[in-house]
């Protein structure tokens, strides 16, 4: 299936597989955090970043309630889930602290370690047995909760992430 195209220039997937559901977001993130290096103005920086961060809040909200689940009881599963956990909390703390934030040198600094962030959540992502290990039919029946969840979420007038 095709991307859907919003106006916040985040591609929501209309497909179900898990893998691709997840990574879409994550690229699309990445090709955001090249913008704001490349982008001048801190008004257009600020609403990029707001767009990451949104996408991010969503994202980390997924991987809690839909991921980590998945997590218990499998090899490494307990392992895995503390570190997956210490990446969201570190990613959640950076969000709050590029929020509505002027752009200044720490500001950048941390657009620089949500980027690593990322690619540390990535690499996990790869490795994680609920994904990795799972058939065809199993990663499109995980992606078919995580869009649904995410329409709720989007649709919803509550807010995503609950800490900024």
């Amino acid at each position: 299936m095709t991307p859907s195209r919003r106006t916040d220039g985040i591609s929501y997937h209309t497909r179900s597989d898990a893998r691709a559901f997840l990574g879409s977001d994550l690229r699309t993130v990445s090709r955001l955090l090249a913008r704001v290096k490349h982008t001048r103005t801190a008004t257009k920086k600020r609403a990029i970043v707001e767009t990451i961060c949104r996408t991010l809040a969503i994202q980390v909200q997924l991987e809690e309630e839909i991921l980590s689940p998945t997590l218990r009881g499998k090899p490494r599963g307990r392992e895995m889930l503390a570190e997956i956990s210490g990446h969201h909390a570190n990613l959640k703390r950076l969000i709050a602290d590029v929020q509505g934030v002027e752009p200044d040198d720490e500001f950048e600094l941390n657009v620089v370690l949500i980027a690593a962030e990322i690619r540390r959540l990535e690499d996990l992502r790869d490795q994680h047995p609920g994904l990795a290990r799972a058939s065809t039919q199993e990663r499109r029946a995980l992606g078919a909760r995580l869009a649904m969840r995410r329409r709720e979420l989007l649709e919803s007038n509550e807010r995503i992430g609950g800490w900024d």
